[in-house]
Order: C-alpha cells, then sequence, then structure tokens
C-alpha cells in the first residue's frame, strides 16, 4: 500500500470554505504543517551546542585505559577470555 501527500485533497470533516476563499479547518492543517522558524533555530542551537561538547570529549579515556591495564596486570581484575568469548557469540545469536 502506497500513501501519498495528501496536502491538496479535501479533507473528510473539511467545513465549507468561507467567502475568503479558505475553510477555517484548512487554515489550521496549513498553520500546523507549518515548520516553526523559532523551532528550527532553538534545535539548530542545541545540536551546534551538542556538537560543540562532542568536539571537546575524547574519543577514548586516555588515563581509564591506563587504570584498568594496571588493574590487570597488579591482578586486581581477573579476565576470562574464553566467558568473554562465550557472551558475545550468546548476544550474536550463536549458541551457549
Amino acid at each position: 500500500m502506497r500513501i501519498t501527500n495528501l496536502s491538496d485533497q479535501t479533507m473528510i470533516n473539511e467545513t465549507v470554505p468561507a467567502r475568503d476563499g479558505e475553510g477555517a479547518l484548512k487554515k489550521a492543517v496549513r498553520a500546523e504543517r507549518a515548520p516553526s522558524s523559532e523551532g528550527a533555530g532553538r534545535d539548530a542551537a542545541l545540536l551546534k551546542a551538542t556538537q560543540a561538547s562532542l568536539d571537546k570529549t575524547p574519543a577514548i579515556d586516555a588515563a581509564r585505559v591506563a587504570e584498568i591495564k594496571s588493574a590487570l596486570n597488579a591482578g586486581e581484575i581477573t579476565f576470562d577470555a574464553d566467558k568473554l568469548a562465550s557472551l558475545m557469540l550468546r548476544y550474536h545469536g550463536g549458541r551457549k
């Protein structure tokens, strides 16, 4: 089934056009569908601020990586490669 743009179609519950050539319901629908420049500007500002924040954040937290490596080397954290592999297979649809 294909739905196409029906903006030029008459709506079932649309009022009969007034003397100015356009019904009140049609005016309301058109106003609701019109993009808000105020909302768009606010969204653009939010996206810009978010992008600036992400640009400042390093992709990898080097200090945290060093801390984990140190803990692994000191034996404070154990690493079970078989368990990790099993969990990865289970997550990606394997068995176990």
